[in-house]
C-alpha cells in the first residue's frame, strides 16, 4: 500500500520544501550581513571605484563555482548545501543592486565613466 501524498494548498502547486526554504533564508541572512560588514569595513570614498563591491562579487562568484563543483562532483548528495551556500549565501553576497547603486553614486559625483565599466564588468 502506498502512502498518501502530502496535502498541498489549493492542490495546484507542489509541496513547499520548507527545509530548503529555511536553508536559503539562513544563507541569505549570513551573506547579506557579510556584504554589509565588508561595506562598513571598506567604505568607498566619493568619486572612487567601489572596490568593496568588486571584491565581494568576485569572491562570491568564486565561492559559488566552488560550491557547485563540490555539490555536483565531490560530496555525497545533499538537499541543503546548494540552497544554503549557492542560492542563499552567494545570492545575498553578490547582489547586482549593489553594483547599480555604486555606479549610480559614481555618476552622481561626476564620475560616470568610472561607474559604467563597473556595471558592465559585473
Amino acid at each position: 500500500m502506498r502512502p498518501a501524498p502530502e496535502p498541498t494548498i489549493g492542490g495546484r502547486f507542489p509541496p513547499v520544501p520548507w527545509g530548503r526554504v529555511g536553508a536559503v533564508a539562513a544563507g541569505g541572512l549570513v551573506g547579506g550581513l557579510t556584504r554589509y560588514a565588508v561595506g562598513l569595513a571598506w567604505p568607498t570614498r566619493p568619486g572612487h571605484l567601489p572596490w568593496s563591491i568588486v571584491v565581494v562579487n568576485t569572491v562570491g562568484a568564486f565561492i559559488l563555482a566552488l560550491v557547485l563543483v563540490l555539490v555536483d562532483e565531490i560530496l555525497p548528495p545533499t538537499a541543503y548545501l546548494r540552497p544554503l551556500l549557492g542560492t542563499g549565501f552567494c545570492g545575498a553576497l553578490t547582489t547586482f543592486s549593489s553594483v547599480a547603486v555604486g555606479s549610480d553614486q559614481l555618476a552622481a559625483h561626476g564620475h560616470a565613466a568610472r561607474g559604467c565599466p563597473g556595471s558592465r564588468g559585473s
